[in-house]
């Protein structure tokens, strides 16, 4: 009984892993970019972009801004196609 459960707990476990490692399309990069740019200004600064600076820091990548407080479109969706910005929430 305990070899099966153990068997059922690994099969369970590497089933959902892809799902745990997808990274966001192009799309839902998109969508996100718009839905943090609240002014539509084109760029994140403050607390537009405080938790994208955040999940940067913690994927030891480093802002273009010199100040690290801000970030542009490009920018943004390269990191969020690389999967930086997976665990951030809106």
């Amino acid at each position: 009984m305990k070899t099966f459960l153990a068997a059922s707990m690994l099969v369970a476990s590497i089933s959902f892993a892809p799902l745990a490692m997808a990274k966001m399309s192009q799309a839902d990069c998109q969508a996100t970019w718009k839905k943090a740019d609240v002014n539509s200004d084109g760029k994140m600064d403050g607390k537009e972009a405080k938790p994208f600076i955040e999940a940067m820091t913690v994927a030891k990548q480093k802002p273009m801004d010199s100040t690290g407080k801000s970030l542009q479109s490009g920018e943004f969706l390269k990191s969020c196609q690389a999967g930086t910005f997976d665990s951030v929430k809106l």
